[in-house]
């Protein structure tokens, strides 16, 4: 057979088109990319560091503890600057001066009470009440605070015995509640003492602070 314009060159089959210039081979699955239909995952995100909440917590835990020594060592100052008479171990007398941190305390006089008040307001005894007479002085060079229940009262069979601030309350002028007492100043006040009738009240032992050793004045 001839043909008029010589013989046909082949065309580009099937097979042959894989060696085509610049053809690239296609394929699969297709490389991740822009215009391949997804993107790449993105990466994981960083993990948060603990470091700022571990040094929070080591913070507050030492301002705790720095905070509870100064008040400890504060008490324990007080306790240490005692008078002649708590410092001695001896126990001054009614009408006698004495001193426990930086406040100083005169027992005046002692009564006793079945009730305080009035009648309509007014506390009875469970067994009857001591009212210890006390002048209380600041000899320090800051303000002072006076708490009635810091006293102990103390009896011929070495009990001992809280101050009742409950009845102070029903006392005028006991002053035993809470005073603020500034350097130089005084006040009288009552504390007051709910023990048995049998019971013989010896000793009343006068803190500065619920810490301090203490000054103690035989009553009569």
């Amino acid at each position: 057979m001839t043909y008029p314009y010589g013989s046909p060159q082949p065309g580009p089959g099937p097979y042959q088109q894989h060696t085509q210039p610049g053809y690239i081979p296609q394929q699969y699955p297709p490389p991740p990319g822009p215009g391949y239909g997804y993107a790449p995952p993105p990466p994981p995100p960083p993990k948060k560091s603990s470091a700022p909440l571990v040094l929070t917590i080591v913070g507050v835990v030492l301002l705790l503890v720095f905070g509870g020594c100064a008040v400890l060592v504060s008490n324990l100052g007080n306790a240490k600057r005692t008078g002649t008479a708590a410092s001695q171990g001896s126990a001054g007398v009614v009408g006698e001066l004495v001193q426990d941190g930086d406040l100083a305390f005169t027992v005046l006089k002692t009564e006793r009470k079945d009730r305080v008040g009035s009648y309509r307001f007014g506390e009875e005894a469970q067994g009857v009440f001591l009212l210890v007479h006390v002048r209380v002085a600041n000899v320090g060079d800051q303000s002072e605070s006076f708490f009635g229940s810091r006293q102990k009262l103390i009896d011929a069979g070495g009990r001992e015995y809280a101050a009742s601030t409950k009845a102070a309350i029903y006392l005028r002028d006991s002053n035993s509640l809470y005073e603020k007492i500034n350097p130089g100043n005084s006040v009288e006040g009552v504390i007051v003492f709910d023990i048995p009738t049998s019971a013989t009240p010896t000793i009343i032992e006068l803190h500065n602070s619920g810490l301090s050793q203490g000054a103690k004045v035989k009553l009569p």
